[in-house]
């Protein structure tokens, strides 16, 4: 949206932030305007990311990090959550995690990106 788009801007501008294959990222000059910042308990990242998308992306995400490192194709992963790979609902929680970078999608792989393992919890 307008607002979003407005303050990635003023970040950019400001120096605080660079974006590189469709990812933002903090620049040296962003972390220090940030102050200190807390890392995160190992596993919030993943509960807070449950929590926000809701119980049907959660169940997907359970079972792309119980396949971690490996992952696992698409039907699989609809057949572990009851759902149809080629189902509206299915696309659109796959979506929303490819979207936020929590999935890595390779032609009909799909597994956990680096980003749910940011606080360092490992499976």
């Amino acid at each position: 949206g307008g607002t979003w788009q407005t303050y990635v801007s003023r970040l950019r501008s400001a120096g605080y932030i660079d974006q590189r294959d469709g990812l933002f990222g903090l620049t040296p000059l962003g972390l220090k305007a940030a102050g200190q910042v807390v890392r995160p308990n190992a596993g919030s990242v993943i509960n807070d990311w449950k929590n926000a998308l809701g119980s049907g992306p959660s169940k997907m995400i359970d079972q792309i990090i119980a396949s971690h490192p490996a992952g696992m194709d698409r039907a699989n992963l609809a057949d572990r959550v009851g759902m149809t790979a080629t189902g509206g609902t299915f696309q659109t929680y796959l979506s929303r995690l490819k979207s936020n970078g929590l999935v890595e999608i390779n032609g009909r792989r799909i597994k956990a990106s680096e980003t749910l393992f940011i606080d360092g919890r490992r499976q």
